[in-house]
């Protein structure tokens, strides 16, 4: 989760509350500006070692912008220096289906959300 809001350009993650099926906290921006969030997730929904896999070579490349990725997936698979391109668009589906809630005033609001 922490290499998902990295791509957000968060300097910090505030953890505040953790359940069965959500996990809540608070991140902060580079800017100090501050979020509420919430995370409706299963054992099911975690992200994928291959996904989280990912979205580090996104991180470290700077290929993410504002909430899209800022080249085409066919570049984005030369890039990860992968062979399989299966596990790459399986990846690529199960990170635009990440969506992690903001809330603001107690209520859930916008989204933090990856799409193409």
């Amino acid at each position: 989760m922490i290499s998902y809001f990295k791509l957000f350009k968060i300097k910090n993650i505030k953890w505040t509350k953790e359940g069965i099926d959500e996990i809540y906290g608070t991140v902060v921006f580079i800017d100090n500006e501050k979020q509420d969030f919430c995370w409706h997730m299963t054992e099911q929904k975690v992200p994928s070692d291959d996904t989280i896999a990912l979205i580090k070579i996104i991180n470290k490349k700077g290929l993410f912008d504002i909430d899209k990725i800022n080249i085409n997936s066919e570049e984005l698979f030369l890039m990860t220096g992968w062979t399989n391109k299966k596990k790459f668009e399986e990846s690529m589906n199960e990170l635009y289906e990440i969506e992690v809630k903001m809330i603001d005033n107690y209520e859930e609001t916008d989204s933090f959300f990856i799409h193409n």
